[in-house]
């Protein structure tokens, strides 16, 4: 998990819908990215916040104006405010309302009221803090750890875990090492951006002592595929049984997803690539439709250990 502190990256990224808004920044002297190029031009960034500032559930027609708070001071303060207000509409991460900032608890009341009169931006009536590293900098430590853990919490919620009881009866198919290394990751979050759904599902395949090393990287589909082949796994259409690997695949044919079956209704995956992703068991029906991959045209196929 990361450092509080670095919970709010120094160099915050605003949506931009309106291409005359986008030249507007751009005469201004602003980095103005297409989603792509802010991927291509800042990875660590793209990975470590991408998540947190929902760029994976807006339009890839958006851009993204790179910037910091000393540098959005030189905007007209109606220019800022409607830059703010178009975070708050595009629904991008990072964007806080008075509701939530009161779920914190009483003992940061008054410096919630104050942060919204002071940093806040009005809405169809309701005020917003649209989070900023100089923002997050100013605030009281106890602040930002209650702030923090309020946000992993949700965070960690969004996908129903299950956990395995001692005494849960594992399919002889699942060997001692694959077992060991379930439990053993199985509600833990990695301590940085990366680990993947590939990396999770070929790891738990494998159950050996390398698997540590697998479970930590960021594993493009090439590698997963070699390392799946060279495992002994084959395509199968056959309904799934404990052992198995299933894949996800988009309507492009894209592999968008990977877990390992512990049994006929559990699986082990990371759901996604973020520091806030834990390694999970979930139930099958949870996942099924993953990334509405299935409904939308793709499929989910079965991978199986040769015999």
């Amino acid at each position: 998990m990361i450092d509080v502190r670095e919970f709010v990256p120094r160099d915050s990224l605003y949506l931009l819908e309106s291409s005359a808004q986008a030249e507007f920044l751009r005469a201004s002297g602003m980095l103005v990215y297409s989603r792509g190029e802010l991927r291509a031009s800042m990875a660590d960034v793209f990975l470590q916040y991408a998540g947190l500032y929902h760029l994976f559930q807006v339009s890839n027609a958006l851009q993204v104006c790179v910037a910091d708070e000393q540098a959005l001071r030189v905007l007209p303060a109606e220019a800022r405010e409607v830059l703010l207000q178009e975070q708050v509409r595009l629904n991008r991460g990072y964007v806080f309302d008075a509701e939530w900032l009161a779920s914190l608890g009483e003992e940061f009341a008054e410096e919630s009221k104050h942060l919204l009169e002071t940093s806040g931006v009005s809405v169809e009536g309701r005020r917003f803090v649209v989070l900023t590293r100089e923002i997050w900098d100013g605030l009281r430590a106890e602040f930002r750890q209650a702030w923090f853990e309020q946000q992993v919490a949700q965070l960690a919620a969004q996908y129903p875990q299950e956990t395995l009881p001692e005494d849960f009866e594992w399919s002889e198919r699942i060997s001692e090492g694959q077992r060991a290394l379930i439990r053993q990751y199985a509600g833990r979050t990695a301590e940085r951006s990366g680990p993947n759904c590939f990396a999770g599902a070929i790891g738990a395949a494998a159950g050996t002592s390398a698997s540590h090393a697998i479970l930590r990287q960021w594993l493009h589909p090439e590698p997963f595929w070699r390392m799946l082949a060279d495992l002994g796994y084959v395509r199968v259409e056959a309904n799934v049984q404990a052992g198995d690997v299933l894949v996800w695949r988009g309507r492009d044919e894209e592999a968008i997803h990977a877990a390992f079956v512990i049994d006929e209704g559990l699986l082990f995956q990371k759901h996604g690539q973020h520091w806030f992703d834990p390694w999970m068991v979930v139930k099958f029906a949870t996942v099924e439709d993953y990334a509405e991959s299935v409904s939308s045209g793709g499929r989910i196929e079965v991978y199986r250990r040769e015999a």
